[in-house]
């Protein structure tokens, strides 16, 4: 009986999950192609430390500056901020204090570049 007990115990917990955003629309849309550059750790720490902006992009809602920064900060990479921002349908009118200003946070000038074209 104390066999059974462990054997279903270790097949329970080799079924949970670690991640609660595996079953997002965000990681849906990722499978598909779409968002590919997006990796699962930059899922996941949209999902842990700003799921607003996770679920803004979730709904195609364009990012605004700020948003762009707290992405860059994250770690997450240049590449898929910008897939990002094309996903989003993002439009900037950057000034010149927008763009040192991001700058100065660490945005990428890849990343500024593209606002820019926008």
């Amino acid at each position: 009986m104390k066999l059974l007990i462990c054997v279903i115990t270790l097949i329970l917990s080799s079924c949970t999950t670690k991640e609660p955003y595996t079953t997002s629309a965000l990681k849906i849309k990722q499978e598909k192609g779409i968002l590919s550059s997006l990796t699962d750790e930059d899922l996941f720490l949209m999902r842990k430390h700003n799921p607003e902006i996770a679920e803004k992009i979730e709904k195609t809602y364009g990012l605004n500056i700020e948003e762009i920064i707290k992405l860059q900060s994250l770690g997450v990479s240049s590449d898929a901020i910008i897939e990002i921002l094309i996903y989003t349908k993002s439009q900037f009118s950057l000034s010149t204090s927008d763009v040192i200003r991001m700058q100065m946070e660490g945005v990428s000038h890849k990343v500024i570049n593209y606002m820019i074209r926008t």
